[in-house]
C-alpha cells in the first residue's frame, strides 16, 4: 500500500488536496492518500499529523499563489524532506509556473497542474509501489478515464476567491518583472456606498481644507441634508477653504450623455440638479461660477477629494455601453500624496481647467 501525505494551506490548496485524495485511489487502487481534514474528532491533532509525516511514503504539497510562504506548508515540506528522499516530496502547483516557486520548495521537482505533468506524477507514484506497480497500459487507461473528473474538481478549486494573503504573492510576482515596491498602508477599500448620502455627509463634516467632487448630477451632495455645510461655506471659502464641483454638461455631445446614464430623461435631470445647486450656492452667498463647472468629456472614474484623501471608483459600463449607477459601488480611499492620489487630483484639475463655468 502506497501511503501519500497531502499537505495544504488555505482554501484553494485544501480544495486541490481534497480532489487529489479522492481521485488518486481511482487511478492507483493501491494508494492511500491522507489529509488532515480526516482527523477524528477528539484526537490530538499534532500527534496524528506527526505520525503521518514520519510514516508516509510520498508527500504531495499543494501550492497556490497565496500560500507560497505559508509557515505551515514550509514546516510540513521540511518534515517530509527529513523523513523521505527529496525525490518523494512532490509540490503540485495550481495557478503557478515552476519558475515562480521560491524558497525551500525550489529543491523539489514540481508538478504543474496540467494533464501531461500530472500524468508524469502518477507514473512516478506508480513506480514507488515497487512490485505492486500497475502495468503501464492499465495505468494509462485508468488515467485517461478519470482525468476529466479531477480536472473538473480542480477547476472548481481554482475559482475559490483569493484571500488577502494572496496580495503578497502578487507583489512578489510583480517584483520579479521589475515593478517598484508598492506603498503599503495608504489605502482602504469599502465594499459599497459611493455616491451615497453617507459618503457626502462624511465629506462635508470632516473636510477642513478642500472638498473637490468629480460627479455627474451631484444631487445628493446639494441636498438639504447638507444645508449646514453650505450655510457656512462663504465664511470658510473666505478663509481659504477650496470647494469645487464638476457637473456633466447637459449640452455635452449626445454620445457622452448616452454613455453617462441609462435614462433617456438624463439631460433634463442634469438641468434640474444644476439649477438646484445654483440656488443653494446663491442662498449661501457664494458665486456658483467660482465653485461649479461643466465638463463634456466621457468620465472613466468618479472621485471625491477630502483634504489629503481621495475616494474614487471606476465607472462601470453595462453591455449597452451606458454607465451603471455608482450609489452602491465599492470604492477605495487613498492617500492624496501617493502617486495615484496625486494623479487623480491632477486629473480633476485638468478637467476643471478645461470645463466651463456653469451659467446662471
Amino acid at each position: 500500500m502506497l501511503r501519500v501525505f497531502l499537505s495544504w494551506s488555505g482554501e484553494r490548496s485544501k480544495a486541490l488536496a481534497t480532489a487529489l485524495a479522492d481521485w488518486l485511489p481511482r487511478v492507483l487502487p493501491e494508494s492511500a492518500p491522507w489529509i488532515s481534514t480526516t482527523i477524528p474528532k477528539g484526537a490530538r491533532w499534532s500527534d496524528v499529523v506527526g505520525q503521518h509525516l514520519a510514516g508516509d511514503h510520498i508527500g504531495i504539497i499543494c501550492v497556490t499563489p497565496e500560500n507560497t510562504e505559508s509557515a505551515w506548508l514550509m514546516f510540513e515540506a521540511g518534515a517530509l524532506s527529513k523523513s523521505l528522499e527529496v525525490a518523494r516530496v512532490c509540490p503540485v502547483l495550481l495557478g503557478l509556473a515552476a519558475t515562480e516557486v521560491e524558497g525551500p520548495l525550489r529543491q523539489f521537482q514540481a508538478t504543474v497542474f496540467e494533464r501531461d505533468d500530472v500524468a508524469l506524477l502518477v507514473n512516478t507514484l506508480n513506480e514507488h509501489q515497487g512490485e505492486g506497480a500497475m502495468p503501464t497500459p492499465e495505468l494509462n487507461a485508468a488515467f485517461d478515464q478519470h482525468w476529466p473528473s479531477l480536472e473538473a474538481a480542480v477547476q472548481q478549486a481554482a475559482r475559490i476567491p483569493l484571500g488577502q494573503e494572496s496580495v503578497a504573492g502578487v507583489i512578489r510576482a510583480f517584483s520579479r518583472f521589475g515593478l517598484p515596491e508598492p506603498v503599503i498602508g495608504n489605502s482602504a477599500f469599502f465594499a459599497e456606498g459611493f455616491e451615497s448620502h453617507g459618503l457626502y455627509s462624511t465629506a462635508c463634516e470632516v473636510a477642513q481644507m478642500r472638498l473637490l467632487v468629480f460627479g455627474r448630477k451631484n444631487r445628493k451632495l446639494f441636498d438639504k441634508e447638507h444645508a449646514s455645510f453650505f450655510k457656512a461655506l462663504r465664511g470658510r471659502t473666505e478663509q481659504g477653504f477650496d470647494f469645487r464641483c464638476l457637473f456633466l454638461n447637459p449640452d455635452a455631445p449626445s454620445h457622452v450623455l448616452a454613455a453617462a446614464h441609462a435614462d433617456d430623461s438624463f439631460r433634463g435631470q442634469l438641468v434640474t440638479a444644476i439649477t438646484a445647486a445654483h440656488r443653494m450656492l446663491r442662498d449661501a452667498g457664494v458665486e456658483p461660477s467660482s465653485h461649479m463647472r461643466l465638463y463634456d468629456v466621457p468620465r472613466a472614474f468618479a472621485s471625491v477629494v477630502v483634504d489629503d484623501s481621495v475616494a474614487y471608483t471606476p465607472v462601470r459600463f453595462a453591455a449597452n455601453g451606458r454607465s451603471a449607477p455608482l450609489t452602491k459601488s465599492g470604492f477605495a480611499v487613498i492617500n492624496g500624496g501617493s502617486s495615484l492620489g496625486l494623479d487623480l487630483v491632477s486629473q480633476f484639475e485638468d478637467i476643471w481647467t478645461s470645463a466651463r463655468p456653469s451659467p446662471a
